[in-house]
């Protein structure tokens, strides 16, 4: 269930912890390799030393399903990761655990077909598609006791390099693609406090947490030969009279460029209480959680059109969408739990508790809303030079849907879980 008291943000559905295996336990190298069919071949080998551990692996793939369009694979992929680990103890009884990792993909896709008549076709599809990444991550925790207290303190860094472009009809025609494009970095901070021995059957944890990021996201659409004609030029030609004349462009195809400068950030503190008296076990707990986020965006487009017979020569039509969306929010994450023991091997427990998925914002929308724009802007032209000529017609302009981009709210859930018995 959820798990927002102690860990906040986006942990609605409870939390998973991984911990890499520690040189403080093992001596030695480990080694695997595999492989399987569909051309699947993966190897990873470690080295642990007395303080430090160095990792490495790599994956491919063939893939799986065939595009009918070129009789190729569409999902093939090779991924390599590497990884370094210290542990030591420093002077004042301070313990340091340090992560350093880095990994590189590259992905084919997207095995996507259409449905149609009850069944689920083959992908057959023209354009590239596909993703690449380059991630890194580095971590460090120092942790130590004193006479009153227990501390640890947590700092991450993390950056993305990405490109995803994909083939948006998944038609053997030449509609429309998207490439996107991030640059993304990030921080974490986090200090919490534990009692070094807890006071009778009281125990309890306390601490805040910081986070920032920033992503610089580039995702044009461009529109090709089979969409320019489908999606614009018949749709505007459709409400113009065919007596009057039609809509023409000097472009076979063209990009509708969208660019992003995405921040966000997050505080919050929070405490943790639990409770032993007898066979119950209480815990109770509260987080109060900040969130900020904003994101500046840039759409434009152009093209040269005409509308024959009455324009001797083309024009240029270009249209800019510019902006700045903020949003704010602030949320009080609850737990409430008791648990009862039966006996050794039998327990009862019932949990009440709140969690939170960020907010955000809809990138994707952007093309759709200059797209829109152009067409009315577009058919506001041809009423304007075809009034004289057709005086009685009215061009009917398609719907533009929200007029400016909305931020996502971020979605809070409780859950409440029970159990019995536990092992």
């Amino acid at each position: 269930g959820a798990q927002g008291t102690l860990y906040g943000r986006n942990s609605m559905g409870g939390v998973l912890e991984v911990k890499t295996l520690s040189p403080s336990r093992f001596k030695g190298i480990r080694g695997k390799v595999e492989g399987g069919s569909g051309g699947v071949f993966s190897s990873r080998i470690a080295a642990y030393g007395t303080h430090r551990a160095v990792a490495a692996g790599f994956r491919h793939g063939d893939g799986w399903f065939t595009n009918l369009f070129d009789e190729r694979r569409c999902d093939p992929n090779d991924a390599l990761q590497l990884r370094y680990k210290e542990e030591r103890m420093l002077s004042g009884g301070i313990f340091l655990e340090g992560t350093l990792s880095a990994s590189m993909s590259d992905e084919g896709g997207y095995a996507y077909g259409q449905y149609a008549g009850g069944h689920l076709r083959p992908p057959d599809y023209n354009d590239e598609c596909g993703y690449r990444r380059m991630y890194l991550a580095g971590g460090v925790t120092l942790s130590g006791i004193s006479d009153r207290w227990r501390w640890q303190a947590t700092a991450s860094v993390q950056g993305l390099l990405d490109r995803m472009r994909m083939d948006q009809d998944f038609t053997e025609a030449s509609v429309f693609t998207l490439e996107q494009r991030q640059r993304m970095a990030g921080s974490t901070a986090e200090i919490v406090l534990r009692p070094a021995a807890p006071s009778g059957d009281w125990d309890h944890a306390a601490g805040i947490f910081l986070l920032g990021k920033s992503n610089r996201m580039a995702a044009p659409v461009e529109f090709l030969p089979d969409g320019v004609r489908t999606l614009i030029l018949d749709n505007a030609n459709r409400n113009i009279p065919a007596d009057v004349g039609y809509l023409s462009f000097d472009e076979d195809r063209f990009t509708i460029g969208s660019d992003f400068g995405i921040g966000t950030w997050n505080a919050a503190l929070f405490h943790e209480s639990i409770l032993t008296r007898g066979r119950w076990i209480l815990t109770a707990g509260v987080r109060l959680d900040y969130e900020g986020g904003r994101m500046r965006y840039l759409s434009q487009a152009g093209i040269h059109y005409r509308f024959i017979p009455i324009m001797k020569a083309s024009k240029s039509f270009s249209m800019d969408y510019e902006g700045t969306e903020v949003q704010h929010h602030a949320v009080i994450l609850p737990r409430l739990s008791a648990l009862y023991r039966m006996t050794d091997r039998w327990n009862v427990y019932v949990s009440l508790a709140g969690g939170h998925r960020a907010g955000g914002f809809n990138t994707q929308i952007f093309s759709d809303i200059l797209q829109n724009r152009m067409m009315n802007g577009l058919m506001a032209i041809s009423e304007s030079i075809f009034r004289a000529g057709a005086p009685s017609w009215t061009a009917e302009r398609p719907a533009t849907g929200r007029k400016r981009p909305s931020p996502w709210k971020p979605e809070p859930s409780f859950s409440l879980s029970g159990a019995s018995p536990e092992t």
